[in-house]
Formats: structure tokens, C-alpha cells, sequence
């Protein structure tokens, strides 16, 4: 397969999936710019894309794009978006309101600091394992698992204090019956 042929193949193969991760992340940028970016960026890194890791490499190129679009807007990501509230392109379905209502769930992750609300976007929307969260955020995946471990333990711990924390609660439930 030559290099435009695999550029082809990965650019409908994870189109979706990258778009979906930018616009939950920065809806009033200009996603479709940045999601080609993240594609141009792939282009030119082929040979370094670990061929079992595509997505998450991808997830890792899109986030520090939008870091970069951050920085030049001095601002950070905070509006978090439901997957079925997007344009209709997705065919993934927002599997966290199979357990916690969307509202209980957005009030929770933002109350969290963002590195902990970006590896719960991406245990719970992403539905990335371990492994490939570490590769996304560039940490190893013992380190991966700690972070994990810790947040379960925060959120159980906030889930048993007053009534105004309970939605740490419903994360917590939802991260023991997970795929983790």
C-alpha cells in the first residue's frame, strides 16, 4: 500500500472518531481545520505511527493541537459535550447515561481538575483501555492504572460527603462496573 492509500485508509477509518474527540473538547473552534491538521500531522509522521496504536496517536496529535489553540487563546478547554449533541455524524452512542443522568455527570467532571477530566473523557467516551491512554498521554501505563486507581478513590471518598458531592458518586459506580 503506498503512503496515499494509507492516508486514505486512516483518514475514513478515524475521521469521525477524531472530529467527535475535538468538538467535546472545543466546540467553538473550528473543528474541521483542526481535525485536518491532526490528519496533515499524521501524514507526515507515517513511518512513526505504531500500526496497533493509530487512534490513540491520533488522540494524542488532536490534544496537543487543541493545547496549542488554547495557549494562542489563553484559555482552557471547560464545556463538555455529549456526543449525541453534535452534528449527527456519530454512530457512537454517550454511554455514560446508562448510569448517571447527563446533567449529574457534567456537574461532577467539572468540578474535577482538567488532567483528571481529560482521563475520564477518555475512559468514558473514548472508551480507550489503560494501554492506550498512556499512549495518548504520553505516560506509562503503570502510571495510567495509579492515576485510575487514585481517581476511583477520590470519587468513592467524595460520593460518601455531603449531598452537593453525591455526583462523584454516580462517576464512582460507573467507573467500578467499567471495562477496567
Amino acid at each position: 500500500m503506498d503512503d496515499d492509500e494509507w492516508s486514505s485508509k486512516v483518514y475514513r477509518a478515524y475521521f469521525n472518531d477524531v472530529y467527535r474527540y475535538i468538538k467535546r473538547r472545543a466546540p467553538d473552534l473550528d473543528v474541521e481545520n483542526l481535525v485536518e491538521n491532526v490528519f496533515q500531522t499524521s501524514y507526515e509522521r507515517r513511518r512513526r505511527i505504531p500500526t496497533d496504536n493509530i487512534l490513540p496517536w491520533l488522540y494524542k496529535v488532536a490534544w496537543l493541537k487543541l493545547l496549542n489553540e488554547f495557549r494562542k487563546a489563553e484559555r482552557h478547554p471547560e464545556v463538555i459535550r455529549p456526543v449525541d449533541e453534535l452534528d449527527g455524524s456519530s454512530e457512537s452512542a454517550d454511554h455514560s447515561h446508562d448510569v448517571v443522568t447527563r446533567e449529574t455527570f457534567e456537574q461532577a467532571i467539572k468540578q474535577l481538575p482538567i488532567a483528571e477530566q481529560e482521563l475520564l473523557r477518555l475512559l468514558l467516551w473514548e472508551q480507550l483501555s489503560p494501554p492506550e491512554i498512556a499512549v495518548v498521554l504520553g505516560q506509562r501505563r503503570t502510571a495510567i492504572l495509579m492515576r485510575i486507581k487514585r481517581l476511583r478513590e477520590k470519587l468513592l471518598e467524595a460520593g460518601r460527603g455531603e449531598v452537593s458531592r453525591r455526583p462523584y458518586l454516580a462517576l464512582w459506580e460507573w467507573l467500578k462496573r467499567g471495562p477496567l
